[in-house]
C-alpha cells in the first residue's frame, strides 16, 4: 500500500514526467545526430556559443570552470544541463511586478531610516559592512530594536504560538516548508481562530519545498478557511530553469511589531517530533522595533508577486518599540541577481571572516564552499583567528554530505577546527565573530542558497543577544566530535568521486 502511495504521489509523477521529457529530448537529438551531419555541426556550434557565453559571464571563475568542463565533455547533455540549471529564469511578469513594488519599499525605508551619524557611531568598525548591505539590497540598519535568541525549534515554537495568539491586526507567514503535524496543526488552529476575529492572515509556502508534504491544492483549502494563501513559484512538471527560482526564507510577522526568522520551518522534525536524523538542532531570532519593517517588506514584496495583489504597504508599517537593546540590527534580503544584482549572502559572510581578529564560529548543515570562501577561512587561521565550524553527524542528503566531508581535510590541514554535531543533525545557520557581530538566518553554505534562492538574514552588531548565540555555539561544541586529519582523510575512490561531484556543485 505504501509503495502504491509513493508511486502515484505528486513527487513521483513530477520526477517521472521530467525524466521522460529529458529522455525523449536526448533520444531525439541522438537519433537526429545519426541521420543528419549538419545537425551535428549545429549542436557543436551551439556548444561553442554556450562555452563562450560561460567564459564571458560575470561570475566566479570556479563556477565557470565547472560548466565549461561539463559542456566540453558532454556537448549535447552539458548544454542542456547548463540551460536548465546555470541560471534562474524568472517570468517577465514577476520581474516587472517586483521592480514596480521596489520603489514603494524604498520610500518606506527612507522614511523609517534613522540618523546616519548615530548609526555610524553605534557600528564603529562595522559601519562599512552595514553600508554595503544597504547599498546592495536597500534595507538599512536600526538602533533601539530588540533581538531575542532561541537556541532550539521548540523554544521558537512556544514563543511563536503565544505571539500568534495575541495578534490583533495581521499575521504574515512565509516558509520554505510547511508540513501537517503537531507543529503546523497547532499553528493552524490559532490562524483559524484569528481569521474569525477579523485578523488578516496570509501564508506563503514554496511549492517545491512542500512537494510530497502537502496536497497539491492545499493552498486552496486554506483560502476556504479565510486564510489568504499562495504558493511560491508554482511547480509545473516541465523541463525548465524556472525551477531554480525558490523561496528558502522563514519569516513570521505579527501586527508589524514582532518578526521571527531563522532556520526553523513549520514541520515536526524542527521541534524534534519524529526526526529521522537524531536530535534536530536549530535556532531562530525574534525581532522587535523598527527593524521589523524590513522583514515585513520582504514578505509583502514576495506575496504581491505570487498573489498578483497590489496594495499600499504603508498600512502594515507600525511604529513599534523594541526591547531597548544595545547595538544595531539589520535584517537583509538575499535573492537571484535579477532582483538584487550582487552575491550579497557570500559577501556578507566573507566580510565577517575577513574582519575577524579573535574567533569565528560557524554552524551550517552543508559546507559546499567555493575557492574564495575556503581561502578566507584558511587566511583567518593564518592571522591567528580561531575558526570553528560545526556540521551534522547525521546527514539529511548523502551526496551533499560527501562533498561537505571532502572539504574537511584541506581546511583541517590549515588549522581550521571542524566538528560534527554528535547528537544528530544541525540545521541552524549562524556565524558569529569576536563577541561583536553575527549573522543568523536562512542562508546555507552551498551554491543554491548563495546564488539561486531567495533567503534572508539578520546582521547583529554589538547586540546583547550575541552572548546567548556564543553560549549556544559553545554548548554545541561540547557535544560535538572534533575531526582530525586521520578521521577526515578519504580513500582514493572517495576523493575521485567527490572531485567529479564537485563539477556539479552548482546543482546542489
Amino acid at each position: 500500500m505504501r509503495f502504491i502511495k509513493i508511486l502515484f504521489s505528486r513527487s513521483m509523477i513530477v520526477v517521472l514526467s521530467i525524466l521522460l521529457q529529458l529522455a525523449i529530448f536526448v533520444g531525439v537529438i541522438i537519433k537526429v545526430h545519426e541521420l543528419f551531419e549538419w545537425v551535428q555541426f549545429f549542436s557543436y556550434a551551439l556548444g561553442l556559443i554556450v562555452f563562450l557565453t560561460i567564459v564571458n559571464k560575470d561570475t566566479k571563475p570556479e563556477n565557470k570552470l565547472s560548466w565549461m568542463v561539463l559542456v566540453l565533455l558532454f556537448p549535447v547533455f552539458g548544454v542542456i544541463i547548463y540551460l536548465l540549471f546555470a541560471d534562474v529564469r524568472i517570468s517577465r511578469r514577476h520581474v516587472k511586478r517586483y521592480l514596480s513594488d521596489e520603489s514603494q519599499s524604498k520610500k518606506i525605508i527612507s522614511i523609517a531610516k534613522q540618523d546616519e551619524q548615530l548609526i555610524k557611531e553605534s557600528l564603529g568598525e562595522y559601519y562599512g559592512q552595514a553600508r554595503a548591505i544597504e547599498l546592495q539590497n536597500g534595507l538599512c540598519p536600526f538602533v533601539n530594536s530588540g533581538a531575542q535568541y532561541f537556541s532550539s525549534g521548540e523554544e521558537f515554537y512556544d514563543n511563536l504560538v503565544k505571539d500568534l495568539d495575541g495578534a490583533k491586526e495581521f499575521i504574515f507567514l512565509e516558509f520554505f516548508i510547511i508540513n501537517e503535524g503537531v507543529m503546523w496543526n497547532g499553528i493552524l488552529e490559532i490562524l483559524k481562530k484569528k481569521v474569525l476575529a477579523g485578523v488578516d492572515v496570509r501564508v506563503m509556502y514554496d511549492d517545491v519545498g512542500c512537494m510530497g508534504l502537502l496536497p497539491t491544492r492545499y493552498h486552496k483549502r486554506l483560502n476556504k478557511l479565510g486564510i489568504k494563501c499562495c504558493k511560491f513559484n508554482k511547480f509545473k512538471p516541465i523541463v525548465s530553469s524556472t525551477h531554480n527560482y525558490r523561496d528558502h526564507r522563514k519569516i513570521a510577522v505579527i501586527d508589524g511589531k514582532i518578526a521571527y526568522t531563522g532556520g526553523v520551518n513549520l514541520a515536526d522534525e524542527y521541534i524534534n517530533v519524529g526526526s529521522k536524523f537524531g536530535h534536530w538542532k536549530d535556532s531562530a531570532v525574534k525581532i522587535t522595533g523598527k527593524a521589523v519593517i524590513s522583514l515585513t517588506l520582504m514578505f509583502l514584496q514576495s506575496y504581491a508577486v505570487m498573489s498578483n495583489v497590489k496594495e499600499d504597504y504603508s498600512i502594515f508599517i507600525k511604529d513599534s518599540v523594541g526591547q531597548g537593546e544595545n547595538g544595531v540590527i539589520q535584517p537583509f534580503a538575499v535573492g537571484p541577481k535579477k532582483f538584487y544584482g550582487y552575491n550579497l549572502a557570500e559577501n556578507a559572510i566573507l566580510n565577517i571572516i575577513n574582519s575577524a581578529k579573535k574567533y569565528v564560529y560557524i554552524t551550517t548543515p552543508y559546507l559546499i564552499c567555493d575557492y574564495e570562501l575556503l581561502s578566507s577561512l584558511k587566511l583567518a587561521v593564518h592571522r591567528g583567528v580561531e575558526v570553528n565550524i560545526i556540521v551534522p553527524q547525521i546527514p539529511d542528503k548523502r551526496i551533499t554530505w560527501w562533498v561537505t566531508r571532502s572539504n574537511f581535510e584541506p581546511l583541517i590541514r590549515e588549522g581550521v577546527n571542524i566538528y560534527q554535531y554528535s547528537p544528530g543533525f544541525i540545521h541552524q545557520k549562524t556565524i558569529i565573530a569576536d563577541d561583536s557581530v553575527a549573522i543568523l538566518g536562512t542562508i546555507n553554505l552551498d551554491y543554491r542558497s548563495l546564488v539561486h534562492h531567495f533567503e534572508d538574514g539578520v546582521f547583529m552588531y554589538n547586540t546583547d543577544c550575541l552572548k546567548e548565540i556564543k553560549k549556544d555555539v559553545e554548548n554545541i561544541l561540547v557535544v560535538s566530535q572534533k575531526q582530525s586529519l586521520q578521521s577526515s582523510r578519504q580513500r582514493f575512490i572517495s576523493k575521485l568521486t567527490c572531485a567529479i561531484i564537485k563539477i556539479f556543485t552548482p546543482l546542489m
